[in-house]
């Protein structure tokens, strides 16, 4: 029989879609988390359906699960993970498998922010993009955050977070100072991963923000397409995206990218490298050693034909993969965060919307929702997707068709 293993899995439907790939393949899965309930948000493919096979372990210990393995006697063809803090447990143990995954070196470069920021120092000349001013605060040594001149406006953010988790927009050094004293209280973050006792205070770059979709191929990394960012609020919560290959902010964009993968001696599945544009140049924000979340990589296979999902599950188990454009659309997402407390128990008008023109899907988490405040993606209650030719008319769509839901809902006084 032919096993995989998935270490957790993100929420918005990448990690279920490769675990239905999988059993399409006939392969049996196998799904490890630390905790079955932090899935119940899932109102449709939920990893714990879709498993032929779940262990409750704790799936940040790499070693634990490794002499887990050893135990069993199983054989795993492929091991995978979706979200950001078990990329790393998921390498080591494919590692010890002799199976296709990271390096844990160029991995951990990336995965964690400070390290990539502090490599890139030296080496940005030949990394194709430009670097914000940064600096690092540690825990044992936040005396400086008091005596040091900042320039404001800056961006505070975990070292080892994602999900716009902790992350705060400071205009001024009592936000700051705020800011950090709310995180250094914050020792894991909402999927139980222990958080690192350090954060960036980052040079706020303005202008639009993209991110670069990037697949690991027998030729090296290629660009599958382009997607414009919207975020909101203090925390920089992503809101919408629209993606497609029309998309160009800059003529050489592909190839800054593979300039800089590169240089991070990234050769394994897919990146997703977010910039922004200021003065018509590419500042890097983060390199995500992954594929995109927030429905992306659905929103890549409308616009392009690509599936970025299968690519990544046949190269981990070994299958040659090509990427074939099969079409040249755009497509959105529109991500609805609630502006009032209360609780949202019900969005009574889906089945209209999704007569709307250009919506291919609309859709809520579990509800009721007892929503308080706006701090992160977990946030988020609702989303549309939809297409179109040109990338502003997919995303004004789904804008159009989040603006028009029907909520019942007990705003809290």
């Amino acid at each position: 029989m032919k096993r995989i293993l998935f270490l957790e899995t993100n929420t918005t439907s990448t990690g279920a879609q490769a675990m239905k790939l999988s059993k399409e393949m006939g392969y049996h899965v196998h799904f490890w988390t630390n905790d079955p309930s932090q899935y119940d948000s899932i109102k449709y493919d939920n990893p714990t359906d879709l498993a032929d096979e779940i262990k409750v372990i704790d799936t940040y210990d790499a070693a634990k699960m490794i002499k887990a393995i050893k135990n069993e006697q199983i054989q795993y063809h492929g091991v995978l993970a979706f979200d950001d803090y078990h990329l790393m447990p998921a390498a080591e143990i494919a590692k010890k498998l002799h199976l296709n995954g990271h390096e844990t070196k160029s991995l951990s470069l990336v995965r964690n922010k400070n390290l990539m920021r502090d490599y890139l120092k030296n080496l940005i000349d030949k990394s194709g993009f430009y670097q914000p001013k940064f600096q690092t605060i540690n825990e044992d040594h936040s005396s400086h955050l008091y005596n040091d001149n900042y320039e404001f406006p800056l961006v505070f953010k975990p070292i080892d977070d994602s999900g716009s988790n902790g992350v705060r927009i400071c205009h001024n050094k009592n936000e700051l100072i705020e800011a950090f004293n709310v995180e250094k209280e914050r020792f894991l973050n909402p999927r139980g991963y222990k958080l690192q006792r350090s954060w960036l205070a980052e040079e706020y770059i303005s202008g639009d923000e993209y991110s670069a979709e990037m697949l690991y191929t027998k030729e090296g990394w290629k660009l599958v397409s382009v997607t414009l960012k919207e975020t909101y609020g203090e925390h920089a919560i992503e809101s919408g995206h629209v993606s497609s290959k029309s998309i160009k902010p800059i003529p050489d964009i592909e190839d800054r990218c593979i300039k800089l993968l590169n240089l991070f001696n990234l050769d394994f599945g897919a990146a997703h490298i977010e910039f922004k544009l200021k003065d018509s140049k590419p500042y890097l924000i983060e390199i995500n050693p992954r594929l995109a979340g927030d429905y992306i990589p659905a929103l890549v296979k409308t616009a392009t034909g690509v599936d970025m999902v299968e690519h990544l599950l046949k190269q981990s188990l070994g299958i040659d993969a090509k990427i074939n454009f099969s079409t040249d659309e755009s497509a959105a997402i529109k991500f609805f965060i609630p502006k009032r407390p209360g609780i949202y128990k019900k969005a009574a008008n889906l089945k209209e919307i999704m007569s709307y023109q250009g919506i291919i899907q609309i859709d809520t988490v579990n509800l009721p929702v007892h929503f308080t405040q706006a701090k992160s993606s977990y946030e988020r209650i609702a989303f549309a997707i939809a297409k179109a030719k040109r990338p502003e008319t997919a995303f004004k769509a789904a804008e159009k068709a989040i603006s028009d839901l029907r909520w019942d809902v007990s705003y809290s006084n």
